[in-house]
């Protein structure tokens, strides 16, 4: 390979994400595909092939495109997340590890002085990276708001006991 085509295929996997979906069941992609495109409403045009049964090879015509499907997830399909990753040069779609998903978490009956950005510090370490505290967070919210990376392999935890001892 040259160093044009190098070239060449970088600028294309800068608009390309690979994705894989937790559902339990066959989705129809050029149902999946339609719905994707109107949810996301693309500046251009985006394509979406299936590479694996679960997996998918989703190119975008902007970067901006990608960008934004990386920033706003999660994304939803039928009920089931779509887990996405941007694709390196050099690696192959299908080895990509899609095990993590980028969650807005709420986290109720807190103590209003512990709705701050310390506590969802140490609340990370609970659920997963923490990614993001939302700045709307204050002491008159009835809930914190904080965006992790969960582990889509492991099971959900619903509380988080000793918070306040």
């Amino acid at each position: 390979m040259n160093l044009a085509t190098e070239s060449a295929t970088s600028s294309i996997l800068e608009h390309c994400l690979v994705g894989r979906l937790l559902a339990d069941r066959q989705i129809k992609l050029a149902y999946f595909a339609e719905r994707m495109a109107t949810t996301w409403k693309p500046v251009k045009h985006v394509s979406i092939l299936q590479s694996e049964r679960d997996r998918y090879l989703l190119q975008f015509h902007h970067k901006m495109d990608v960008a934004k499907v990386m920033e706003e997830g999660p994304r939803l399909y039928d009920n089931f997340h779509l887990v996405v990753e941007r694709i390196t040069p050099g690696v192959v779609p299908r080895t990509v590890a899609l095990n993590h998903l980028d969650m807005w978490v709420q986290i109720h009956g807190l103590p209003f002085d512990f709705i701050q950005q310390g506590v969802g510090q140490g609340i990370k370490q609970f659920l997963g990276e923490l990614k993001a505290c939302d700045s709307r967070n204050t002491i008159h919210g009835s809930y914190m708001r904080i965006k992790v990376r969960l582990d889509v392999t492991q099971p959900l935890k619903k509380r988080m006991e000793g918070l306040y001892q």
